[in-house]
């Protein structure tokens, strides 16, 4: 058997604690050799409890560390640029947590980087991994639902807290990457391009805000042929991961949170019908002992990040394509600036003639 490839984490807060890290120590063909933060205390207390041999509070000595092949960045979003391409020169593979970055000139430069090495970079929307999402995708392609007319759903979520604490502090701080339309809603960003290969023509967002940040959002949106999408992104105790694809043919539920999160109503069935209820039963059994493996491993939605890793990790060792390039990253960033730049103006406003950065999104700048 091969060596495993040796990883190294740039950021040690939450996504690196209850995802990555649990990610990646159930992987063979993976090894994490190195931790970065810049607080060292808290990158030598995750060292010790993945029994990482490296921590250090200076990215620059990950990146130098011969025994790190790949690198992933989880730091908040305005450091992406800079350590992504200081990890693409430093000849590393990347992946970088989304959003991408807090500008365009930035994902630009980030992607010219890229080009000019042979390294492979992508960016985490692990939701593009989750079996649920992909049965989805085959089910929508092949016509179940027929022309794709809307799209609609609720995110939602505690947060769970890791032992960074930074879910009261940067997370909800708009001015720093965080809140929910820049920070959150990316990843279904994301899943309306990739569920129906349209693209997000132009937004329309609300926001609500405490003395936090930005704790609640709405956005309506419509995509490239016509179909529309409403969505609502809170900051809540209560969890929730939902979307659901409506067309003449139908509806198709999903939910990432569930092992048996995907559903289909045809047009012709009423949903509460109980022949539709006996038929939902018979497939949650059917399907409830890959449930009950999926749960020994943390769940549904954590295990997503564990098959992220494993294509990004089947790219880097087959020079095949990454699950999620770069230039995808970079068409959510634009919805993201759209969206932000709708909420502040009260109007909509066309993804194409998005503000170039996260402050002129904020102020509302045309």
């Amino acid at each position: 058997m091969s060596k495993p490839t040796g990883v190294g984490l740039i950021g040690c807060g939450h996504v690196a604690e209850l995802r990555h890290l649990p990610a990646l120590s159930r992987l063979d063909r993976a090894r994490v050799v190195a931790l970065a933060d810049v607080e060292p205390d808290r990158a030598r207390r995750l060292a010790e409890r993945f029994a990482v041999p490296r921590a250090s509070g200076d990215p620059q000595e990950l990146l130098a560390d011969s025994d790190v092949e790949v690198v992933a960045v989880l730091v908040p979003p305005a450091d992406h640029a800079k350590l992504t391409i200081a990890a693409l020169e430093a000849g590393k593979h990347v992946l970088v947590e989304k959003p991408l970055a807090t500008s365009l000139a930035d994902a630009d430069r980030m992607i010219a980087a890229a080009a000019r090495t042979p390294a492979k970079a992508g960016i985490g929307f692990n939701l593009r991994a989750h079996p649920v999402v992909r049965r989805a995708r085959e089910l929508l392609k092949s016509g179940v639902v027929g022309t794709i007319e809307a799209i609609h759903g609720a995110v939602s979520g505690s947060h769970e807290q890791g032992s960074g604490g930074e879910w009261r502090s940067w997370k909800l701080d708009r001015r720093r990457g965080g809140g929910t339309l820049f920070e959150v809603a990316p990843h279904h960003y994301d899943l309306w391009r990739h569920l129906t290969g349209a693209e997000v023509e132009e937004v329309c967002a609300l926001t609500r805000q405490d003395e936090a940040g930005e704790v609640a959002s709405s956005i309506s949106a419509r995509l490239s042929g016509g179909p529309l999408v409403s969505m609502a992104f809170v900051h809540s105790p209560t969890t929730v991961n939902e979307l659901t694809v409506q067309g003449p043919g139908g509806r198709l539920d999903i939910s990432t949170l569930e092992y048996d999160g995907l559903r289909f109503t045809p047009s012709s069935a009423f949903p509460g019908d109980v022949r539709v209820r006996a038929r939902r039963l018979r497939e949650a059994i059917v399907q409830l002992p890959s449930g009950v493996r999926g749960l020994r491993q943390g769940g549904e939605y954590p295990l997503s990040y564990r098959r992220q890793w494993e294509a990004f990790l089947a790219a880097v060792r087959d020079g095949g394509p990454v699950l999620c390039s770069l230039q995808d990253g970079q068409k959510t960033l634009q919805v993201a600036l759209a969206a932000l730049s709708s909420a502040a103006q009260g109007r909509t406003v066309r993804v194409l003639e998005a503000p170039g950065d996260l402050s002129a999104a904020l102020d509302g700048s045309r």
